[in-house]
């Protein structure tokens, strides 16, 4: 789980490894060690509505979810297998 900031800096590791994201999910803490699941701001982008974004593309898009959502949201990436 990761805080927006170090998020978007993933997010840049990401596009400068032309790694394509797939997802992000968002965590909001409730306490101690507990979190909650956040779908409302998690983002799809393995849909077909994306599937002809460029890797720099999909990135902004992440970027600017991330930064619309709470502050306090932990995230979580999903990425494709690298087998």
């Amino acid at each position: 789980m990761l805080p927006a900031t170090v998020a978007l800096e993933f997010v840049t590791e990401c596009e400068q490894n032309e790694i394509r994201l797939l997802g992000v999910d968002a965590f909001e803490p409730t306490g101690g060690t507990t979190l909650q699941s956040c779908p409302d701001a998690g983002l799809d982008v393995s849909t077909k509505e994306y599937w002809d974004y460029s890797v720099a593309e999909l990135c902004d898009v992440v970027r600017d979810h991330i930064l619309s959502v709470s502050p306090h949201v932990l995230f979580e990436f999903l990425l494709p297998s690298l087998s």
